[in-house]
């Protein structure tokens, strides 16, 4: 065996001693080990019911619902052996985003030192405001349906998740309608107790165009304060403030129209930057 020369990712390495051929060796079983595949596996079927998850969760060991192999975490499993996200995963068997992929021991575990006193600290001098939110915002993943059950089951309009549909038209029309008689920007009224989420609102209008249409048509019948509460100005309010300009200053139109100065200021330049631009 002396002499065999094998590569990795890293350059080649000789084997030339009898210990790095046993190393070698067992290296290789473990990762044939990794990637058999135990009988009844891969699993086709999804979780129920919280108490199934649980039960899944329980112990020190969770096994892999592709291959049957029993491990304390399988995020890194999945990933590198079967070449599927974490996300993918929880998704196909019906496990909730938020569920760590560790078994319950571990999560026991991580959960009492990260509890200890010297570490909260450390994650408070550390931890970034609003990652965690941010993080989360990408994810289009959706909740099982037997946790949408459970939220059914509680309150009809419990908003436990900005992705569940649990929301219908009428939900659309109320936050229109709200929007139109209150006088109130879309982020006001969507702060409202009972309401959809922006999320859910946002979707809605980029899946069905009529929506979208019926929305500006109420962004663009609000006073221009509240539209400027939303930081979006509709072309008529905009229109009016370019017409208002040739006969009155821009301190004078945001006294008015209830504006700021500045917002008023940069519609005005950009206005003239426009003209100037054509007559050249």
């Amino acid at each position: 065996m002396a002499g065999i020369r094998f590569r990795k990712k890293r350059g080649k390495y000789s084997l030339n001693s009898k210990s790095h051929v046993g190393n070698f060796l067992s290296q290789q079983k473990d990762r044939i080990a990794r990637r058999t595949v135990v009988d009844g596996y891969p699993w086709t079927g999804t979780f129920k019911s919280r108490e199934e998850l649980d039960a899944y969760f329980e112990g020190d060991k969770i096994n892999c619902l592709l291959c049957g192999r029993a491990l304390g975490q399988l995020t890194t499993h999945i990933n590198r052996v079967h070449g599927v996200q974490s996300d993918t995963y929880r998704e196909r068997y019906g496990i909730p985003l938020r569920r760590g992929l560790c078994a319950k021991e571990l999560t026991d575990r991580s959960r009492e030192f990260h509890s200890r006193p010297e570490q909260i600290a450390h994650l408070a001098r550390v931890r970034v405001p609003g990652m965690a939110a941010a993080a989360m915002k990408g994810h289009k993943m959706k909740l099982p349906k037997w946790r949408l059950d459970e939220i059914a089951a509680q309150s009809p309009k419990a908003s436990a998740s900005p992705l569940h549909i649990l929301y219908t038209d009428d939900d659309f029309d109320a936050v229109i309608t709200s929007m139109r008689t209150t006088d109130r920007s879309l982020n006001e009224v969507l702060s409202d107790d009972g309401r959809p989420s922006r999320t859910w609102f946002y979707e809605q209008m980029r899946d069905y165009p009529a929506k979208r249409a019926v929305f500006d048509e109420a962004h663009a019948s609000l006073s221009p304060a509240s539209q400027a509460c939303a930081s979006h100005l509709s072309a008529q309010c905009v229109a009016e403030i370019k017409a208002a300009a040739k006969t009155k200053r821009p301190a004078e139109i945001a006294r008015d129209m209830d504006l700021k100065y500045y917002t008023v200021l940069r519609i005005v330049r950009l206005s003239d930057k426009v003209i100037d631009e054509e007559q050249k």
